[in-house]
């Protein structure tokens, strides 16, 4: 079994297997068992996708023991600049795998996907701030103002960092633009 140690945001250091080392020890347990990958989406930001695992019955039909799913956002640099479809399928792999006993003691991550998470967490710490005080600023604007500084003014990591905020900031903008509609049209403002 081949591990890493990794140490996790509490600080503690624990073994997470690799994919490679979970699928090898699969293969070697199982090898008439089948791996079926569900591309779900795939665009120029994001990729989603599912695994199967299980045997073919004599009908046919994957009788399906584990499932997992894992999405990736595609960035302007590091491994989802150029592998984000292969990256995601790894992921998904690993998970299903897991979920069949084939993983680390004590996590279904494998340290493929704990090593990404960190490197997100640093990326979108360092990006967030800025980004975030200038979608802040434009949904004082209105909805349009917000939608061009998300579209036009922001990276990639900086959307994926402030995602989060994403859902609040639109409701505030559009409530600047509700409020900017009912004083130039007082007709239109609801009775109370």
């Amino acid at each position: 079994m081949e591990t890493v140690s990794l140490t996790n945001e509490r600080g503690q250091t624990r073994e997470y297997e690799t994919v490679a080392s979970r699928l090898h020890r699969f293969r070697a347990d199982k090898p008439d068992w089948s791996i079926v990958t569900h591309l779900l989406d795939c665009d120029d930001d994001v990729v989603r996708v599912q695994v199967e695992i299980g045997w073919i019955g004599d009908d046919g039909v994957l009788r399906v023991l584990a499932s997992a799913h894992a999405e990736e956002y595609r960035t302007d640099e590091g491994i989802n600049a150029t592998s984000a479809l292969e990256n995601c399928e790894t992921s998904a792999l690993g998970r299903a795998l897991s979920f069949l006993g084939y993983g680390s003691a004590n996590s279904i991550a494998t340290a493929e996907e704990v090593q990404g998470a960190q490197r997100k967490a640093a990326e979108i710490a360092e990006a967030k701030p800025g980004a975030l005080i200038l979608l802040q600023q434009a949904a004082k604007r209105g909805p349009e103002a917000l939608r061009d500084v998300w579209e036009k003014q922001l990276s990639k990591t900086d959307r994926m960092a402030c995602r989060g905020h994403l859902a609040r900031l639109k409701r505030e903008a559009e409530k600047v633009h509700e409020s900017e509609t009912s004083e130039t049209n007082p007709s239109e403002s609801p009775e109370i």
